[in-house]
């Protein structure tokens, strides 16, 4: 069972739950323990454990033979459940409950079938591992092949991109030769028609003006 839990900061205790008699320990570790540190402490048949995290301190206190996995189940619930704009005195209560929820023998119980599972899960993650070892296929070869596998794709998308580019630039040079080809037919015809000089194409003089004087028989028209 679960015989204190408290949470601590700056060497002084925020909140607690259980038997007061570990206070004068827990004080005393509070100034010893380093951030972002996670240990266990067995002293005069007692285990100390405790997680130190974004500058507080979860700690509890079991029976040396309590499982030390479910302690830090618990803390990790405790850790979960703080919130610093709640005051001490009411995180309290929650310190209690969950100290009561993980010192039943049922709940613990549980939870260590539930551990025990997931090291079982861990252990066939394992197996398959070493399957794939034993194959001959080591886990390096296959992030090579992952890798190289990624790499041709990205030769393939710089290809496709040169490619496109290239096309498309062959598509503007055949229909700037083609307007070129129209207006060489064009200006071939009207130089065929009109001359280089375009002179058949214009006229020299107008008509000739009109005679007003008398006519060969003598009258006037």
């Amino acid at each position: 069972m679960i015989l204190y839990s408290a949470i601590g900061r700056g060497g002084k205790i925020i909140a607690e739950s259980g038997d007061a008699q570990f206070k004068n320990v827990i004080l005393v570790l509070l100034e010893r323990i380093k951030q972002d540190e996670r240990k266990s402490y067995v002293h005069e048949g007692h285990s100390f454990n405790y997680v130190c995290t974004g500058g507080y301190i979860y700690i509890c206190v079991t029976p040396k033979d309590y499982p030390t996995r479910i302690s830090f189940a618990f803390l990790q619930v405790i850790e979960d459940s703080f919130q610093p704009s709640v005051s001490g005195s009411e995180f309290s209560s929650t310190l209690s409950r969950e100290m009561t929820k993980y010192s039943n023998k049922s709940e613990v119980d549980r939870l260590a079938r539930v551990q025990k599972q997931v090291d079982e899960v861990k252990e066939v993650m394992m197996e398959n591992i070493d399957k794939v070892l034993k194959r001959g296929e080591r886990l390096e070869d296959v992030m090579a092949q992952t890798d190289a596998m990624r790499l041709q794709s990205d030769t393939f998308k710089k290809n496709a991109t040169k490619l496109k580019t290239t096309m498309w630039w062959k598509n503007v040079k055949l229909m700037i030769a083609i307007v070129v080809v129209i207006l060489f037919i064009i200006f071939a015809i009207i130089w065929g028609v009109c001359g280089l000089t375009f002179s058949k194409c214009r006229s020299d003089s107008g008509p000739p003006p009109p005679t007003f004087g008398p006519s060969p028989t003598g009258s006037p028209i």
